[in-house]
């Protein structure tokens, strides 16, 4: 469905149900689902409002958020510098925290953020945090020896 003139924006919905709501501002999201209720129905309407409803509450606070690489159960590379990079609201302060150890950035005006802290020696499990506007914790973070091997 392409927008009606004066309308950026467009609403999305998948045949399993999601629906993405992609370039509508707050002024023109009225008009949008108003629009869909026309073509739609009610019961459309109410489904996307809500969706709406979530994706705003998702654009107000954008939480400090890793690279999809970064998670749960890494092994670091012992005596390296570990790169840790996400995302953030822009100008955002990011500390990441290991093994006793800060290292702060501000993110770029993308949001993009990059940190680098010592890995240390070979041990484990440790706790790697990550701060901003929000708090993420990693546990059982070990540094070794990591090896990348392929064969036939």
């Amino acid at each position: 469905m392409r927008p009606a003139p004066g309308i950026a924006g467009v609403v999305r919905i998948a045949l399993n149900g999601e629906a993405t709501c992609a370039g509508a501002d707050r002024r023109n999201r009225h008009k949008l689902l108003l629009r869909l209720q026309r073509r739609l129905g009610q019961a459309a309407l109410l489904y996307v409002a809500g969706i709406g409803i979530g994706l705003a509450a998702g654009i107000a606070r954008a939480d400090v958020r890793p690279h999809a690489l970064c998670g749960e159960c890494p092994v670091l590379q012992r005596q390296t510098d570990a790169k840790i990079w996400g995302a953030a609201d822009p100008g955002e302060e990011v500390t990441v925290a290991f093994r006793g150890r800060k290292a702060s950035a501000t993110t770029d005006p993308k949001g993009r953020w990059t940190v680098t802290v010592a890995s240390g020696e070979a041990g484990g499990p440790f706790e790697l945090g990550i701060t901003g506007r929000n708090t993420l914790t990693y546990k059982n973070v070990l540094v070794g020896e990591g090896w990348l091997c392929s064969g036939q």
